[in-house]
């Protein structure tokens, strides 16, 4: 047993090594916009414009035309630059080669990113998709559930796999008790936990079939209900984040998770990518989300969608 989890973990290894070596996380984000805006991800022969904001990778070019502008964010150094109308630059070895025009330094931020880098390969590797092992019991499953989330009365929902139609649940957290069952379509069920205490609660979810417990989990997690404090200082970085680009959920998303708000980091995710398909580059970030509330269904959905648009 304990050698077969050893060769898992080192092909595991070897495969995250090689995607390392050739998928880049991305170098900067073009954000603030303002008229034509095109970039191509070859040699330039294939041109697209871009309408919100777009993440920019090693080897991109971007123009600007005539009166128009745009705004690059380093998530290396948080610098950010401005590119005036009518520049073209091209991203090469990690570098801005100013082509034509002029770039200048537009500000910094500070804060709210973190290592970009080390965040976008800790999320690539929840697109691999593990063979579980089948037990030889019959009728045999388990309901899992986040081990560690945090909830406030802004966002109070909890998230988990809805396993069976025929299946309700029972949700404890602490001395509490809650009564559950889901639509019959539903992948996911989806529940408003009132308003707690602030501070840290256990929880489990049990499933039940008509009336009785068939499945219970061995052990409680961690759940947190945020301060009014904690929540006001959350929503007052959240605005500044807005402020760098207004219509680009993905940050937001990101921060969401940082958070530990991860049921919201979800959303955001999930309006990103229903805004911007085609930035199938970072969408492990939503893989990881799902992978953290434990939908295995939904994660591996979005890994066959991510593999099949490489």
């Amino acid at each position: 047993m304990h050698y077969t989890r050893f060769i898992v973990l080192f092909i595991l290894f070897i495969f995250i090594s090689k995607t390392s070596a050739e998928i880049q996380a991305p170098l900067y984000l073009l954000h603030q916009t303002k008229g034509l805006i095109h970039y191509t991800k070859d040699d330039g022969q294939n041109w697209h414009s871009v309408k919100r904001s777009k993440f920019i990778f090693n080897n991109y070019q971007i123009k600007t035309g005539k009166n128009s502008m745009c705004k690059l964010l380093d998530y290396r150094n948080k610098s950010v630059r401005l590119l005036s109308e009518n520049t073209h630059i091209k991203i090469k070895d990690m570098t801005i080669h100013e082509v034509s025009g002029n770039i200048s330094q537009s500000g910094k931020i500070q804060k709210f990113f973190g290592n970009f880098q080390k965040k976008f390969f800790k999320a690539l590797r929840h697109t691999i998709v593990k063979r579980s092992v089948t037990s030889s019991k019959e009728n045999v499953f388990e309901l899992k559930t986040a081990k560690k989330i945090k909830l406030s009365n802004k966002y109070p929902d909890l998230v988990w796999q809805h396993i069976d139609p025929a299946f309700s649940y029972k949700l404890i957290i602490d001395e509490l008790s809650f009564d559950i069952s889901g639509k019959k379509d539903s992948k996911i069920i989806r529940f408003k936990v009132p308003s707690l205490q602030c501070g840290p609660h256990n929880y489990m979810v049990k499933v039940l079939k008509d009336g009785k417990t068939i499945y219970q989990p061995q052990k409680k997690y961690s759940l947190y209900w945020l301060s009014k404090e904690e929540q006001d200082k959350i929503f007052k970085e959240k605005q500044t984040i807005e402020e760098i680009d207004p219509e680009n959920a993905f940050l937001i998303g990101n921060f969401m998770e940082e958070q530990g708000l991860i049921v919201a980091a979800m959303d955001e995710y999930k309006r990103f990518f229903d805004q911007n398909p085609d930035e199938n580059e970072m969408r492990p970030f939503l893989i990881k989300v799902y992978s953290d509330l434990k939908l295995k269904n939904l994660k591996n959905e979005e890994i066959k969608r991510y593999n099949s648009i490489q």
